[in-house]
């Protein structure tokens, strides 16, 4: 017997029986479903880390400006929503540069928006009209844009979800109740992708 069929005796010996044992009784399958429960926990207390930090934590590591690191966002880092508020956060009203980026970034968030207003002239005023087109965007910003809330209810939903697929005592009803409310969810990119990696909501 060679020394490559003696390795290979060895391994159907120990290994390759075990293996097959460990197939036969679904023993094999059990441990890579734990497995993967618990890489799917792991992601979603990461993802609850991050979105519990406050939002100045938070927004000081995704754009590393404004808050600690001082400045602020220029006019082509205004992408979004979520850029705007930041910017807003570290806006100096006495700073006319400054000033006039929020003028046309606000004009610029009403138009693409469907807003039927008047746009604000980008005369580096930091005026009445221009503070109280800026708390409008606040407004609908809280209301429509911001997803913190909303991502850490789909957490814990996700969480409860996880805890349900593996109790025996789980109906159908309750795993589709919990699936049916994290489809209405508007949370962060990031969730919607755990859950939809974990078929909690379609892709």
């Amino acid at each position: 017997m060679t020394e490559q069929e003696k390795q290979q005796q060895s391994s159907d010996n120990t290994g390759g029986i075990f293996k097959r044992l460990m197939d036969w009784t679904g023993a094999s399958g059990a441990m890579e479903s734990e497995q993967s429960r618990l890489n799917a926990l792991q992601r979603i207390q990461e993802a609850k880390k991050w979105i519990e930090m406050p939002y100045k934590d938070r927004m000081e590591i995704l754009y590393d400006k404004g808050g600690k690191h001082g400045g602020n966002l220029s006019e082509k880092e205004i992408n979004d929503p979520n850029a705007l508020r930041w910017f807003i956060y570290n806006l100096d009203g006495n700073d006319s540069k400054q000033v006039k980026i929020l003028q046309k970034s606000l004009n610029k968030f009403f138009e693409e928006s469907g807003f039927d207003m008047a746009p604000l002239p980008t005369d580096s005023s930091f005026g009445d009209r221009t503070i109280l087109r800026m708390n409008h965007f606040i407004g609908q910003y809280d209301k429509h844009y911001s997803t913190s809330l909303d991502t850490k209810e789909a957490l814990r939903g996700a969480e409860e979800l996880l805890f349900r697929r593996n109790d025996p005592f789980t109906q159908p009803k309750d795993t589709m109740d919990l699936k049916s409310h994290l489809e209405k969810l508007n949370t962060n990119e990031e969730t919607m992708k755990i859950l939809q990696d974990l078929q909690m909501v379609p892709k």
